[in-house]
């Protein structure tokens, strides 16, 4: 039995001292693991956890969002709630500044805005004039022109008005209403138009009175008397103030083939 441990040792004997070396090498390594800080530096990374990482800088450059410009949007403008200006007759004549008109200027003027009317027969220059004038200032023209053509004859209120409306149809723009009250004056003397306006007068003109009317009037009135006076030289014949009536119209209202 000795014979056989001794064997038995003999062959054993440099496995175990082997193992013996083997496990030593083994706590050594342990040791040294232990011994390693794994706390590193504040703000450091320890060696072995930067190798098991990516680059960390990489991948932050990679996680940030990339930056993109900002794009102005337009939006339509939103339709204003504030309710349109009022033009209609009955806004007008309910303004403050149409206040100071009588209730009978204003229903004429009212009846006048539509499109079929007659003047009434007992219709006076003062409640006609008003309605001009109300007409002139609220920049209603068209109604003012009513007016005026409704006016029959164009003459009814007397050569002392003739050059009154002159002026009122200018203001108008109503160059049909100067031609007709033009076309009057041939009914009456000499003495009674030119007292009643010195427009009338042919002989002299009136710079004040020529003022008084837009220049292309004024210069049309003047080149219609200059034209008629060689075919019909008394001046006051109707023919004549036909002529000029019609000279006039045709110098601010062409005709046009």
């Amino acid at each position: 039995m000795i014979s056989i441990a001794f064997l038995l040792s003999l062959v054993y004997l440099p496995y175990l001292a082997w193992l013996h070396c083997k496990v030593d090498k083994i706590s050594s390594l342990v040791l040294e693991r232990v011994e390693t800080p794994i706390c590193a530096p504040q703000g450091a990374i320890p060696e072995p956890i930067q190798q098991m990482m990516p680059n960390h800088r990489d991948a932050i450059v990679q996680q940030e969002p990339q930056h993109q410009d900002f794009v102005e949007i337009s939006y339509p403008e939103l339709a204003s709630n504030e309710p349109a200006e009022d033009t209609s007759p009955q806004s007008i004549l309910c303004s403050i500044e149409t206040k100071r008109f009588s209730t009978a200027v204003r229903r004429l003027y009212n009846v006048a805005s539509q499109d079929h009317f007659m003047l009434p027969d007992d219709l006076d220059w003062d409640k006609f004039q008003q309605a001009l004038n109300l007409s002139v200032m609220v920049n209603t023209p068209e109604t003012g022109r009513r007016l005026l053509k409704n006016l029959s004859p164009i003459d009814k209120f007397g050569l002392g008005h003739s050059f009154d409306l002159i002026k009122y149809a200018a203001s108008l723009e109503d160059v049909y209403a100067g031609s007709r009250m033009i076309s009057t004056i041939g009914k009456h003397k000499k003495a009674q138009a030119v007292a009643a306006s010195s427009f009338w007068n042919t002989e002299t003109y009136d710079k004040d009175t020529l003022m008084a009317l837009p220049d292309r009037w004024a210069w049309a009135y003047m080149n219609a008397l200059h034209t008629c006076e060689y075919a019909w030289p008394n001046v006051y014949e109707r023919r004549f103030w036909r002529c000029v009536s019609a000279a006039f119209l045709e110098e601010l209202a062409p005709v046009r083939s």
